[in-house]
């Protein structure tokens, strides 16, 4: 059992613009919610293994609030340059090469690369990952090296401004299995992938724009079969 948490760095301050984008710091909201968030997790019981942070100030900070919550050694957070604004296949990589010993990774980085992974790895559409935004994906697998091979078993998101406003878990699924199949097959390249997805859903009376930026807190079982 493999399980895989990607969490978007909290709101961020854009205050002074002097600061290089690495250095900015979170805003009050970001304060709020990376916390917040962390206490979700505790009260779910999650456990990690290793907590991997981009070195921008407003990942490592988003990453230090939740293992505090979490009770994970702020120490052992480590910082891989790699994550910083990741694209898709960059991230995998890093994933596809973690020690097999590890059974739960959270990673600490930034969009559009986490909202583009997480619907390359999972049967469900996510329009956005919003800010301190959490995907866990759980898979029956003991490599790492399997992921993006593998279908997961079951996907939790979660996001600080949860809500269900419309329940569309079968259309989330049957448009993640069009994004997949439009990414893999325009040569990796997410945003024509994506530009068709918009219109495949808007001929099959679905916009995506319609959905909130992050659909609610839930966690889904899924078939062993690609996009089923």
């Amino acid at each position: 059992m493999k399980v895989l948490t990607l969490v978007r760095h909290a709101k961020s301050s854009w205050k002074d613009r002097t600061l290089p984008d690495r250095l900015r710091p979170l805003n009050k909201r970001g304060k709020r919610d990376a916390p917040m968030m962390g206490e979700r997790l505790a009260e779910r019981g999650v456990e990690v293994d290793r907590m991997i942070s981009s070195p921008a100030t407003r990942a490592k900070t988003t990453a230090e609030a939740i293992a505090e919550e979490i009770e994970y050694p702020w120490e052992e957070i480590v910082v891989d340059e790699r994550l910083y604004l990741a694209e898709v296949f960059e991230l995998l990589e890093v994933i596809q090469g973690l020690e097999d010993y590890l059974h739960h990774v959270m990673l600490f980085g930034h969009n559009p690369g986490l909202t583009e992974l997480a619907n390359y790895l999972s049967p469900y559409y996510i329009d956005n990952v919003p800010t301190c935004g959490v995907v866990e994906l759980r898979y029956d697998t003991d490599t790492w090296a399997s992921l993006g091979e593998v279908e997961p078993t079951e996907v939790h998101f979660d996001y600080p401004k949860k809500r269900d406003t419309c329940g569309c878990a079968e259309r989330r699924r049957r448009l993640g299995s069009l994004t997949r199949a439009l990414f893999r097959g325009n040569g990796h390249s997410y945003f024509s992938a994506a530009t068709g997805l918009r219109a495949a859903a808007r001929i099959a009376g679905y916009s995506p724009e319609a959905t909130p930026t992050s659909a609610e807190n839930t966690t889904a079982k899924m078939g062993s079969q690609r996009g089923v």
